[in-house]
Protein backbone atom coordinates (compact mmCIF):
# COMPACT_ATOMS: atom_id res chain seq x y z
CA UNK A 1 0.00 0.00 0.00
CA UNK A 2 2.98 2.30 0.33
CA UNK A 3 4.23 2.36 -3.22
CA UNK A 4 6.03 5.58 -4.06
CA UNK A 5 4.26 7.96 -6.36
CA UNK A 6 7.09 8.13 -8.88
CA UNK A 7 9.73 5.68 -9.99
CA UNK A 8 13.29 6.26 -8.83
CA UNK A 9 16.68 4.73 -9.42
CA UNK A 10 17.62 4.89 -5.76
CA UNK A 11 21.30 4.89 -4.95
CA UNK A 12 21.74 2.09 -2.47
CA UNK A 13 23.26 2.42 0.97
CA UNK A 14 24.60 -0.42 3.01
CA UNK A 15 23.18 -0.59 6.52
CA UNK A 16 26.40 0.64 8.21
CA UNK A 17 26.62 3.63 5.84
CA UNK A 18 22.95 4.41 6.39
CA UNK A 19 23.37 4.32 10.16
CA UNK A 20 26.42 6.59 9.95
CA UNK A 21 24.55 9.12 7.79
CA UNK A 22 21.54 9.24 10.11
CA UNK A 23 23.78 9.60 13.17
CA UNK A 24 25.67 12.40 11.40
CA UNK A 25 22.40 14.27 10.86
CA UNK A 26 21.45 13.83 14.51
CA UNK A 27 24.90 14.94 15.69
CA UNK A 28 24.72 18.03 13.47
CA UNK A 29 21.36 18.89 15.02
CA UNK A 30 22.72 18.35 18.54
CA UNK A 31 25.83 20.44 17.82
CA UNK A 32 23.80 23.39 16.56
CA UNK A 33 21.38 23.15 19.47
CA UNK A 34 24.35 23.09 21.82
CA UNK A 35 25.38 26.54 20.63
CA UNK A 36 22.32 28.17 22.13
CA UNK A 37 20.96 25.79 24.74
CA UNK A 38 22.30 28.03 27.52
CA UNK A 39 21.65 31.34 25.74
CA UNK A 40 19.86 33.91 27.94
CA UNK A 41 16.19 34.53 27.18
CA UNK A 42 16.34 37.67 25.07
CA UNK A 43 15.35 36.41 21.59
CA UNK A 44 11.94 36.51 19.96
CA UNK A 45 9.37 34.27 21.69
CA UNK A 46 11.74 33.66 24.62
CA UNK A 47 9.00 35.01 26.86
CA UNK A 48 7.41 31.58 26.31
CA UNK A 49 10.48 30.03 27.90
CA UNK A 50 10.19 32.25 30.95
CA UNK A 51 6.40 32.06 31.34
CA UNK A 52 6.25 28.29 31.00
CA UNK A 53 9.54 28.07 32.88
CA UNK A 54 7.86 29.75 35.85
CA UNK A 55 5.02 27.25 35.50
CA UNK A 56 7.52 24.39 35.58
CA UNK A 57 9.35 25.97 38.52
CA UNK A 58 6.14 26.23 40.53
CA UNK A 59 5.41 22.56 39.88
CA UNK A 60 8.94 21.59 40.88
CA UNK A 61 8.79 23.68 44.07
CA UNK A 62 5.25 23.10 45.28
CA UNK A 63 4.52 19.64 43.90
CA UNK A 64 2.56 18.24 40.98
CA UNK A 65 -0.36 17.10 43.13
CA UNK A 66 -0.60 20.33 45.11
CA UNK A 67 -0.85 22.28 41.87
CA UNK A 68 -3.10 19.64 40.26
CA UNK A 69 -0.67 19.41 37.32
CA UNK A 70 -1.51 22.98 36.35
CA UNK A 71 0.54 25.79 34.83
CA UNK A 72 0.82 28.96 36.94
CA UNK A 73 2.92 31.35 34.85
CA UNK A 74 3.82 33.83 37.60
CA UNK A 75 6.30 33.72 40.44
CA UNK A 76 4.60 32.82 43.74
CA UNK A 77 6.06 32.94 47.23
CA UNK A 78 3.97 30.03 48.46
CA UNK A 79 1.50 27.47 47.17
CA UNK A 80 -1.26 29.23 49.14
CA UNK A 81 -0.89 32.23 46.83
CA UNK A 82 -1.96 30.16 43.82
CA UNK A 83 -5.74 30.41 43.87
CA UNK A 84 -8.33 29.03 41.44
CA UNK A 85 -8.24 31.38 38.49
CA UNK A 86 -4.45 31.78 38.73
CA UNK A 87 -3.68 29.00 36.27
CA UNK A 88 -2.91 29.62 32.63
CA UNK A 89 -5.50 27.55 30.80
CA UNK A 90 -5.18 28.80 27.23
CA UNK A 91 -3.46 25.51 26.40
CA UNK A 92 -3.57 21.94 27.70
CA UNK A 93 -1.16 21.65 30.61
CA UNK A 94 0.78 18.44 30.18
CA UNK A 95 3.63 19.57 27.93
CA UNK A 96 5.10 21.43 30.90
CA UNK A 97 5.76 18.28 32.96
CA UNK A 98 9.15 17.34 31.41
CA UNK A 99 10.50 20.82 32.18
CA UNK A 100 9.30 20.57 35.78
CA UNK A 101 11.17 17.28 36.12
CA UNK A 102 14.22 18.88 34.50
CA UNK A 103 14.14 21.67 37.11
CA UNK A 104 13.85 19.12 39.89
CA UNK A 105 16.92 17.27 38.66
CA UNK A 106 19.15 20.09 37.38
CA UNK A 107 17.78 23.22 39.05
CA UNK A 108 16.43 26.26 37.24
CA UNK A 109 18.51 27.53 34.34
CA UNK A 110 18.23 28.31 30.65
CA UNK A 111 19.71 24.91 29.82
CA UNK A 112 17.32 23.01 32.09
CA UNK A 113 14.42 24.93 30.53
CA UNK A 114 15.34 24.00 26.97
CA UNK A 115 16.67 20.49 27.57
CA UNK A 116 13.33 18.57 27.48
CA UNK A 117 12.27 20.25 24.22
CA UNK A 118 15.67 19.50 22.68
CA UNK A 119 15.40 15.83 23.64
CA UNK A 120 11.84 15.47 22.35
CA UNK A 121 12.75 17.27 19.11
CA UNK A 122 15.72 14.95 18.60
CA UNK A 123 13.47 11.93 19.02
CA UNK A 124 10.94 13.45 16.62
CA UNK A 125 13.66 13.56 13.94
CA UNK A 126 14.17 9.81 14.35
CA UNK A 127 10.42 9.15 14.11
CA UNK A 128 10.22 11.32 11.00
CA UNK A 129 13.05 9.40 9.33
CA UNK A 130 11.44 6.02 9.93
CA UNK A 131 8.06 7.26 8.72
CA UNK A 132 9.52 8.42 5.39
CA UNK A 133 11.59 5.25 5.06
CA UNK A 134 8.56 3.00 5.67
CA UNK A 135 6.18 4.83 3.35
CA UNK A 136 8.51 5.69 0.46
CA UNK A 137 10.91 2.75 0.75
CA UNK A 138 13.57 5.13 -0.53
CA UNK A 139 16.61 5.78 1.64
CA UNK A 140 17.65 8.82 -0.37
CA UNK A 141 14.31 10.56 0.16
CA UNK A 142 14.38 9.62 3.83
CA UNK A 143 17.91 10.97 4.35
CA UNK A 144 17.42 14.24 2.48
CA UNK A 145 14.06 14.85 4.18
CA UNK A 146 15.47 14.10 7.61
CA UNK A 147 18.46 16.37 7.09
CA UNK A 148 16.16 19.22 6.05
CA UNK A 149 13.84 18.57 9.00
CA UNK A 150 16.71 18.54 11.50
CA UNK A 151 18.42 21.67 10.17
CA UNK A 152 15.59 24.04 9.29
CA UNK A 153 16.22 27.25 11.30
CA UNK A 154 12.64 27.49 12.54
CA UNK A 155 12.70 23.96 13.89
CA UNK A 156 16.12 24.47 15.47
CA UNK A 157 14.78 27.50 17.32
CA UNK A 158 11.29 26.39 18.31
CA UNK A 159 12.37 22.80 18.75
CA UNK A 160 14.45 24.00 21.68
CA UNK A 161 11.83 26.34 23.16
CA UNK A 162 9.65 25.42 26.11
CA UNK A 163 6.19 25.54 24.58
CA UNK A 164 3.52 23.14 23.42
CA UNK A 165 4.75 23.24 19.82
CA UNK A 166 7.83 21.03 20.23
CA UNK A 167 5.76 18.39 22.01
CA UNK A 168 2.89 18.51 19.52
CA UNK A 169 5.38 17.91 16.69
CA UNK A 170 6.99 15.07 18.64
CA UNK A 171 3.73 13.24 19.33
CA UNK A 172 2.32 13.91 15.86
CA UNK A 173 5.41 12.28 14.35
CA UNK A 174 5.13 9.28 16.65
CA UNK A 175 1.38 9.00 16.06
CA UNK A 176 1.97 9.00 12.30
CA UNK A 177 4.83 6.51 12.63
CA UNK A 178 2.75 4.17 14.79
CA UNK A 179 -0.09 4.46 12.24
CA UNK A 180 2.12 3.18 9.43
CA UNK A 181 3.73 0.55 11.64
CA UNK A 182 0.20 -0.67 12.34
CA UNK A 183 -0.17 -1.15 8.58
CA UNK A 184 2.96 -3.28 8.33
CA UNK A 185 2.85 -5.29 11.57
CA UNK A 186 0.01 -7.53 12.62
CA UNK A 187 0.83 -7.55 16.35
CA UNK A 188 -2.16 -6.56 18.47
CA UNK A 189 -0.05 -4.30 20.67
CA UNK A 190 0.43 -1.93 17.71
CA UNK A 191 -3.19 -0.84 18.05
CA UNK A 192 -2.58 -0.01 21.71
CA UNK A 193 0.59 1.92 20.84
CA UNK A 194 -1.21 3.93 18.18
CA UNK A 195 -4.13 4.80 20.47
CA UNK A 196 -1.67 5.78 23.20
CA UNK A 197 0.14 8.12 20.80
CA UNK A 198 -3.12 9.74 19.68
CA UNK A 199 -4.15 10.16 23.32
CA UNK A 200 -0.83 11.76 24.33
CA UNK A 201 -0.96 13.93 21.23
CA UNK A 202 -4.39 15.22 22.25
CA UNK A 203 -3.29 16.39 25.71
CA UNK A 204 -0.32 18.38 24.39
CA UNK A 205 -2.14 21.22 22.66
CA UNK A 206 -5.13 22.25 20.59
CA UNK A 207 -3.28 22.14 17.27
CA UNK A 208 -2.53 18.47 17.87
CA UNK A 209 -6.05 17.50 16.82
CA UNK A 210 -5.35 18.59 13.25
CA UNK A 211 -2.58 15.99 12.97
CA UNK A 212 -5.15 13.38 14.00
CA UNK A 213 -7.51 14.75 11.34
CA UNK A 214 -4.81 14.12 8.72
CA UNK A 215 -4.58 10.45 9.70
CA UNK A 216 -8.35 10.13 9.78
CA UNK A 217 -8.63 11.58 6.26
CA UNK A 218 -5.91 9.20 5.07
CA UNK A 219 -7.94 6.30 6.44
CA UNK A 220 -11.23 7.58 5.05
CA UNK A 221 -9.96 8.26 1.55
CA UNK A 222 -7.98 5.05 1.05
CA UNK A 223 -9.58 1.64 0.78
CA UNK A 224 -6.31 -0.24 1.32
CA UNK A 225 -5.81 0.82 4.96
CA UNK A 226 -5.73 -2.08 7.41
CA UNK A 227 -8.04 -1.91 10.44
CA UNK A 228 -9.93 0.82 8.61
CA UNK A 229 -13.14 0.63 10.65
CA UNK A 230 -11.19 0.58 13.91
CA UNK A 231 -9.21 3.66 12.88
CA UNK A 232 -12.20 5.61 11.57
CA UNK A 233 -13.94 5.16 14.91
CA UNK A 234 -11.03 5.27 17.37
CA UNK A 235 -9.26 8.41 16.11
CA UNK A 236 -12.25 10.76 16.62
CA UNK A 237 -13.30 9.02 19.86
CA UNK A 238 -9.86 9.39 21.44
CA UNK A 239 -9.67 12.99 20.23
CA UNK A 240 -13.06 13.81 21.77
CA UNK A 241 -11.97 12.11 25.00
CA UNK A 242 -8.76 14.13 25.29
CA UNK A 243 -10.56 17.36 24.41
CA UNK A 244 -13.07 16.69 27.19
CA UNK A 245 -10.32 15.77 29.66
CA UNK A 246 -8.50 19.01 28.88
CA UNK A 247 -11.62 21.05 29.62
CA UNK A 248 -12.25 19.05 32.81
CA UNK A 249 -8.68 19.74 33.90
CA UNK A 250 -9.22 23.45 33.27
CA UNK A 251 -12.36 23.36 35.43
CA UNK A 252 -10.49 21.60 38.25
CA UNK A 253 -7.80 24.28 38.09
CA UNK A 254 -9.80 27.46 37.62
CA UNK A 255 -13.43 26.64 38.35
CA UNK A 256 -15.94 28.48 36.19
CA UNK A 257 -13.17 30.84 35.06
CA UNK A 258 -12.01 28.05 32.72
CA UNK A 259 -14.66 29.29 30.28
CA UNK A 260 -12.24 32.08 29.35
CA UNK A 261 -10.61 29.53 27.05
CA UNK A 262 -13.48 30.10 24.63
CA UNK A 263 -12.79 33.84 24.67
CA UNK A 264 -9.19 33.03 23.81
CA UNK A 265 -10.41 30.86 20.94
CA UNK A 266 -12.28 33.86 19.52
CA UNK A 267 -9.14 35.96 19.78
CA UNK A 268 -6.87 33.34 18.21
CA UNK A 269 -9.34 32.66 15.40
CA UNK A 270 -9.97 36.31 14.53
CA UNK A 271 -9.49 37.20 10.88
CA UNK A 272 -7.21 39.69 9.14
CA UNK A 273 -7.24 41.15 5.64
CA UNK A 274 -5.59 38.59 3.40
CA UNK A 275 -2.79 40.92 2.30
CA UNK A 276 -1.92 41.86 5.89
CA UNK A 277 -1.95 38.25 7.03
CA UNK A 278 -0.10 36.98 3.96
CA UNK A 279 2.75 39.46 4.29
CA UNK A 280 3.31 38.70 7.97
CA UNK A 281 2.81 34.94 7.69
CA UNK A 282 4.90 34.65 4.56
CA UNK A 283 7.76 36.52 6.18
CA UNK A 284 7.96 34.11 9.13
CA UNK A 285 7.38 31.07 6.89
CA UNK A 286 10.40 32.01 4.78
CA UNK A 287 12.44 32.77 7.90
CA UNK A 288 11.61 29.36 9.36
CA UNK A 289 12.30 27.28 6.24
CA UNK A 290 14.06 29.53 3.66
CA UNK A 291 12.45 30.75 0.47
CA UNK A 292 13.97 28.02 -1.81
CA UNK A 293 12.46 25.30 0.38
CA UNK A 294 9.10 27.07 0.53
CA UNK A 295 9.10 27.44 -3.26
CA UNK A 296 9.87 23.74 -3.66
CA UNK A 297 7.10 22.90 -1.18
CA UNK A 298 4.57 24.91 -3.20
CA UNK A 299 5.42 22.88 -6.29
CA UNK A 300 5.38 19.65 -4.29
CA UNK A 301 1.88 20.46 -3.01
CA UNK A 302 0.59 20.80 -6.57
CA UNK A 303 2.28 17.50 -7.44
CA UNK A 304 0.83 15.72 -4.39
CA UNK A 305 -2.69 16.93 -5.10
CA UNK A 306 -2.41 15.93 -8.77
CA UNK A 307 -1.07 12.45 -7.95
CA UNK A 308 -3.68 11.92 -5.24
CA UNK A 309 -6.46 12.77 -7.67
CA UNK A 310 -4.89 10.63 -10.39
CA UNK A 311 -4.44 7.61 -8.12
CA UNK A 312 -7.43 8.45 -5.90
CA UNK A 313 -5.28 7.94 -2.83
CA UNK A 314 -4.55 10.34 0.01
CA UNK A 315 -0.77 10.55 0.47
CA UNK A 316 1.60 10.98 3.39
CA UNK A 317 2.47 14.42 2.05
CA UNK A 318 -1.17 15.45 2.40
CA UNK A 319 -1.25 14.04 5.95
CA UNK A 320 1.62 16.40 6.78
CA UNK A 321 -0.14 19.22 4.91
CA UNK A 322 -3.41 18.87 6.81
CA UNK A 323 -2.22 20.09 10.21
CA UNK A 324 -0.66 23.46 9.27
CA UNK A 325 -3.40 24.12 6.72
CA UNK A 326 -6.15 23.63 9.32
CA UNK A 327 -4.23 25.72 11.85
CA UNK A 328 -4.34 28.59 9.35
CA UNK A 329 -8.06 28.10 8.75
CA UNK A 330 -8.97 27.91 12.44
CA UNK A 331 -6.40 30.12 14.18
CA UNK A 332 -5.44 32.84 11.74
CA UNK A 333 -4.54 35.38 14.43
CA UNK A 334 -2.26 32.84 16.14
CA UNK A 335 -0.40 32.19 12.89
CA UNK A 336 0.64 35.86 12.75
CA UNK A 337 3.19 35.15 15.48
CA UNK A 338 6.80 34.27 14.64
CA UNK A 339 6.09 30.63 15.56
CA UNK A 340 2.86 30.44 13.56
CA UNK A 341 4.32 28.47 10.65
CA UNK A 342 6.25 25.84 12.64
CA UNK A 343 3.85 22.97 11.84
CA UNK A 344 4.93 23.07 8.18
CA UNK A 345 8.23 21.45 9.14
CA UNK A 346 7.25 17.89 8.15
CA UNK A 347 5.64 18.84 4.85
CA UNK A 348 8.40 21.18 3.68
CA UNK A 349 11.12 18.74 4.77
CA UNK A 350 9.46 15.94 2.79
CA UNK A 351 9.03 18.25 -0.21
CA UNK A 352 12.69 19.19 -0.19
CA UNK A 353 13.88 15.63 0.39
CA UNK A 354 11.65 14.24 -2.36
CA UNK A 355 12.78 16.91 -4.83
CA UNK A 356 16.49 16.46 -4.11
CA UNK A 357 16.17 12.70 -4.48
CA UNK A 358 14.46 13.06 -7.85
CA UNK A 359 17.07 15.54 -9.07
CA UNK A 360 20.04 13.27 -8.37
CA UNK A 361 18.19 10.26 -9.82
CA UNK A 362 16.91 11.84 -13.03
CA UNK A 363 16.30 9.52 -15.96
CA UNK A 364 17.81 8.98 -18.46
CA UNK A 365 21.20 8.81 -16.77
CA UNK A 366 22.61 11.52 -19.01
CA UNK A 367 20.49 14.01 -17.06
CA UNK A 368 21.84 12.99 -13.65
CA UNK A 369 24.78 15.40 -13.87
CA UNK A 370 22.38 18.28 -14.53
CA UNK A 371 20.12 17.09 -11.73
CA UNK A 372 23.03 16.78 -9.32
CA UNK A 373 24.18 20.33 -10.11
CA UNK A 374 20.65 21.62 -9.50
CA UNK A 375 20.47 19.66 -6.25
CA UNK A 376 23.77 21.14 -5.04
CA UNK A 377 22.56 24.62 -5.98
CA UNK A 378 19.30 24.09 -4.08
CA UNK A 379 21.13 22.79 -1.01
CA UNK A 380 23.55 25.72 -1.17
CA UNK A 381 20.72 28.26 -1.31
CA UNK A 382 18.95 26.63 1.62
CA UNK A 383 22.14 26.65 3.70
CA UNK A 384 22.89 30.26 2.76
CA UNK A 385 19.48 31.63 3.69
CA UNK A 386 19.08 29.18 6.56
CA UNK A 387 22.20 30.62 8.18
CA UNK A 388 20.70 34.12 7.98
CA UNK A 389 17.43 32.91 9.48
CA UNK A 390 19.24 31.09 12.29
CA UNK A 391 20.96 34.35 13.24
CA UNK A 392 17.68 36.24 12.91
CA UNK A 393 15.85 33.97 15.35
CA UNK A 394 18.65 33.70 17.89
CA UNK A 395 20.34 37.08 17.82
CA UNK A 396 18.55 39.74 15.76
CA UNK A 397 14.77 39.39 16.28
CA UNK A 398 15.10 40.08 19.98
CA UNK A 399 12.82 41.25 22.78
CA UNK A 400 15.78 42.29 24.95
CA UNK A 401 19.56 42.51 24.59
CA UNK A 402 22.23 40.60 26.52
CA UNK A 403 23.02 43.73 28.55
CA UNK A 404 19.39 43.85 29.71
CA UNK A 405 19.72 40.30 31.03
CA UNK A 406 22.94 41.27 32.82
CA UNK A 407 21.07 44.19 34.37
CA UNK A 408 18.37 41.84 35.67
CA UNK A 409 20.98 39.44 37.05
CA UNK A 410 22.63 42.35 38.88
CA UNK A 411 19.30 43.37 40.44
CA UNK A 412 18.69 39.78 41.51
CA UNK A 413 22.14 39.44 43.06
CA UNK A 414 22.32 42.84 44.74
CA UNK A 415 18.84 43.27 46.23
CA UNK A 416 17.05 41.17 48.85
CA UNK A 417 14.12 39.07 47.61
CA UNK A 418 11.89 41.23 49.81
CA UNK A 419 12.67 44.27 47.63
CA UNK A 420 9.59 45.44 45.77
CA UNK A 421 10.22 45.72 42.03
CA UNK A 422 7.97 47.24 39.37
CA UNK A 423 8.07 47.18 35.57
CA UNK A 424 6.80 50.11 33.55
CA UNK A 425 3.95 49.84 31.07
CA UNK A 426 4.74 48.72 27.54
CA UNK A 427 2.81 48.41 24.31
CA UNK A 428 5.36 45.89 22.96
CA UNK A 429 3.51 42.61 22.57
CA UNK A 430 5.69 40.35 24.69
CA UNK A 431 5.32 38.98 28.21
CA UNK A 432 8.14 40.98 29.79
CA UNK A 433 6.81 40.43 33.28
CA UNK A 434 7.54 36.70 33.03
CA UNK A 435 11.10 37.43 31.85
CA UNK A 436 11.72 39.67 34.86
CA UNK A 437 10.13 37.27 37.32
CA UNK A 438 12.13 34.32 35.95
CA UNK A 439 15.45 36.14 36.33
CA UNK A 440 14.64 37.99 39.57
CA UNK A 441 12.82 35.04 41.18
CA UNK A 442 10.25 37.30 42.79
CA UNK A 443 6.83 38.67 41.98
CA UNK A 444 6.91 42.09 40.39
CA UNK A 445 4.33 44.81 40.03
CA UNK A 446 3.40 45.78 36.52
CA UNK A 447 2.49 49.15 35.10
CA UNK A 448 2.59 51.28 38.23
CA UNK A 449 4.69 52.32 41.22
CA UNK A 450 3.68 53.13 44.79
CA UNK A 451 5.34 53.92 48.11
CA UNK A 452 6.42 50.30 48.54
CA UNK A 453 8.28 50.05 45.23
CA UNK A 454 12.03 50.47 45.64
CA UNK A 455 13.30 49.29 42.26
CA UNK A 456 11.67 50.42 39.03
CA UNK A 457 12.54 49.06 35.59
CA UNK A 458 11.41 51.34 32.79
CA UNK A 459 11.65 50.87 29.06
CA UNK A 460 14.20 53.02 27.28
CA UNK A 461 12.87 56.41 26.10
CA UNK A 462 14.42 55.61 22.73
CA UNK A 463 11.57 53.11 22.22
CA UNK A 464 8.92 55.83 22.18
CA UNK A 465 7.70 59.10 23.73
CA UNK A 466 5.36 57.27 26.13
CA UNK A 467 8.37 55.68 27.81
CA UNK A 468 10.18 59.01 28.05
CA UNK A 469 7.12 60.47 29.78
CA UNK A 470 7.00 57.58 32.26
CA UNK A 471 10.68 58.03 33.13
CA UNK A 472 10.22 61.75 33.75
CA UNK A 473 7.32 60.99 36.07
CA UNK A 474 9.45 58.47 37.96
CA UNK A 475 12.31 60.92 38.33
CA UNK A 476 9.90 63.57 39.58
CA UNK A 477 8.83 61.38 42.50
CA UNK A 478 12.33 60.50 43.60
CA UNK A 479 13.66 57.66 41.44
CA UNK A 480 17.32 57.84 40.47
CA UNK A 481 18.80 56.07 37.47
CA UNK A 482 21.24 53.39 38.63
CA UNK A 483 21.95 51.60 35.36
CA UNK A 484 20.68 50.90 31.89
CA UNK A 485 20.59 48.29 29.18
CA UNK A 486 19.39 48.58 25.62
CA UNK A 487 15.70 48.07 26.40
CA UNK A 488 15.52 48.50 30.18
CA UNK A 489 16.58 51.37 32.42
CA UNK A 490 17.04 50.72 36.13
CA UNK A 491 15.74 53.23 38.67
CA UNK A 492 15.86 53.07 42.45
CA UNK A 493 14.21 55.16 45.14
CA UNK A 494 15.91 55.52 48.48
CA UNK A 495 14.20 55.99 51.87
CA UNK A 496 14.66 59.76 51.85
CA UNK A 497 12.78 60.11 48.56
CA UNK A 498 9.48 62.03 48.59
CA UNK A 499 6.17 60.19 48.62
CA UNK A 500 4.93 58.67 45.41
CA UNK A 501 1.96 61.01 45.16
CA UNK A 502 4.04 64.18 45.43
CA UNK A 503 3.61 66.63 42.59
Amino acid sequence: MFETVAKTTERGFSRPVLVILVITILLAHIAIQGINISRPFYATSDDDNTAYGLGAYNLARFGFLDLKFGIATRYYDSVQDIKPGSFYTNHPQWFIMPAALSYKVFGISETATRLPSVIFSLLSIIAFYFTIAIVYKDKTIALFSTAAYALFPGFLFYGSSLSEKAFIIFFSNFAILSFFLLQTRKEKYMKAIFITMVFLLGIMGWHAYFAAVGLWLYTLLRKDVLYRKFLLISIPLVSILTFSLNLLHFYILNGAAFLSVFDQFLVRSSRFPLDVWGQQYGSWLISSFTWPAVLVAAGFLVYEIYMSILKRKFSLGLVFFTQPFLVILMFQQWTMHAFGSIYWVQFIALALGFTLSKLINLQPRQLQLVGSILAILLIGLCIRFGYDSFNLYNYKADILKPNDIELLKAVSAQTPKSTNVALGNTTIGFNYRSVLEWYLMRKIKYGYVDDRVTVFLAFSPELGPQYEKLIKEAEKIGYERMGQGSYLWLYQRFPHAPAANQE
